[in-house]
């Protein structure tokens, strides 16, 4: 796909606001990335629900990529998440 991503953070030791800026410059290049990333979602047809790809990347949980536009070549499903859960 072209991009490769290793995420490894302390979520306790980054703010909210911090975090919600880092998510918003990795929207940005992820929107802008040539060729487009792909995404999943579901939908219904009938009473099955079916997995497709789409070019809508963000979901409620965040920018989730599984492959890339151009080629149509996927690869393992990764989530880059929009909030970080914080422990209590």
């Amino acid at each position: 796909m072209g991009i490769h991503v290793k995420l490894a953070l302390f979520a306790d030791r980054v703010s909210d606001d911090v975090w919600q800026a880092i998510y918003e410059k990795a929207r940005r290049v992820a929107t802008q990335w040539t060729p487009r990333p792909l995404g999943a979602a579901w939908r219904h047809i009938g009473p099955v629900r079916v997995a497709q790809y789409t070019l809508e990347i963000e979901t409620s949980d965040g920018l989730h990529f599984v492959g890339d536009a151009e080629s149509l070549m996927t690869a393992e499903s990764f989530v880059f998440p929009a909030r970080l859960d914080h422990p209590s």
